[in-house]
């Protein structure tokens, strides 16, 4: 029923969910969640931000996190992006990527959906997969115009940095794949 007055009116189906998202099981917020992709918009974010990343299961605020990374301009893409500026860098004279990892899962990072224990591949250690994460939210257009590299440089780079080309190329494709980059 939501998925179908979603189609209809986005606006009213997302008034209805707020009235009675927190007395949802958890499995139906994840599946009322997932049916926000339909018509998501800018005026899904109040919702999300508030609501949905308030919410005390990491499941939840992960799935949150997914579908605010693809509002253009939400708070938490800006959040992202900045976050993710801080741990990555690139040194144009030689042709690398310049990474820092976080040094501590933040609160605020929990809050955006970053999983402290998550087990992304098992050659990665807890920080590289926060990073992986975080890279992953992003854009990898945000790239290509901060670094004025093509996405082939990108991952010609990326696979070259040979200590942490594996979280890199990881997130980098994750990026390209849930933002549907492409190129």
């Amino acid at each position: 029923a939501l998925l179908t007055m979603r189609q209809h009116d986005a606006q009213a189906a997302l008034t209805l969910l707020s009235s009675t998202f927190e007395k949802e099981s958890f499995d139906s917020k994840i599946l009322f969640l997932k049916a926000l992709n339909i018509s998501l918009s800018l005026s899904d974010e109040p919702f999300l931000e508030d609501v949905a990343l308030a919410d005390r299961r990491k499941e939840v605020r992960a799935q949150a996190a997914a579908q605010l990374c693809l509002i253009a301009n939400s708070r938490f893409q800006q959040r992202m992006i900045a976050r993710a500026d801080q741990y990555l860098a690139y040194n144009k004279n030689e042709n690398r990527f310049a990474i820092t990892l976080p040094d501590k899962l933040e609160e605020s990072m929990s809050r955006d959906g970053i999983i402290e224990n998550l087990s992304i591949d098992s050659r990665l250690g807890q920080k590289a997969t926060w990073l992986c994460q975080i890279v992953s939210l992003v854009p990898a257009s945000h790239w290509q115009k901060r670094f004025a590299l093509s996405a082939k440089e990108i991952l010609k780079v990326a696979t070259a940095n040979s200590e942490w080309s594996l979280a890199l190329t990881l997130a980098l494709i994750n990026s390209a794949a849930k933002f549907g980059e492409v190129e």
